[in-house]
């Protein structure tokens, strides 16, 4: 396997089904397996943090910024403009076991986070979720449920308490302003 001229770390490890956007980098210690039935397709200007590993299937848009040690299960679909914060796992599989990973049987429920969302450190999101677009979950939520677009939401598990767009969020997320 050859080094990717997207890879700017130490020891990643990205195979020949991975598709990198213009000015896009992974750093060290990643590692990202995609399949020929299922690439893995990464957007312009997007940057993946170190001890990061990335599942078949997964897309991720335009101008993300991924954080460290993140794992991102099959299939995911990540829009453009998001930000996740270190620590966040992405979980597809509803239940898992040794015996479905042995026997290939395990049944994907892949995850859609759509424009603009910013996921907070330590975030678990759970099977077959939707984060809307602009939506803001906090550091340590479970999100077991889908997300509304320009919901705040907060806890484990996750509730929303509020919209980007209240008063008290305005200074906070002042990008979300006009969309």
């Amino acid at each position: 396997m050859t080094t990717h001229p997207n890879v700017k770390g130490l020891h990643t490890i990205v195979n020949e089904f991975v598709v990198f956007g213009n000015d896009s980098a992974v750093w060290h210690f990643c590692n990202l397996f995609g399949t020929e039935k299922e690439p893995i397709v990464i957007g312009d200007r997007t940057q993946i943090g170190s001890y990061t590993e990335i599942r078949p299937g997964t897309r991720i848009g335009n101008n993300c910024r991924l954080q460290t040690s993140l794992f991102i299960g099959e299939r995911t679909t990540i829009g453009d403009y998001v930000f996740i914060g270190p620590g966040t796992r992405f979980m597809v599989d509803k239940f898992p076991s040794v015996s479905k990973v042995f026997d290939r049987s395990y049944v994907i429920s892949p995850i859609t986070v759509k424009d603009h969302a910013v996921i907070g450190g330590g975030v678990l999101l759970g099977p077959g979720v939707t984060v809307g677009k602009c939506a803001f979950i906090g550091m340590g939520s479970v999100v077991t449920r889908d997300v509304s677009d320009y919901a705040v939401v907060v806890g484990n598990p996750a509730r929303q308490i509020g919209n980007v767009h209240d008063k008290k969020y305005a200074t906070a997320f002042p990008e979300f302003k006009d969309l």
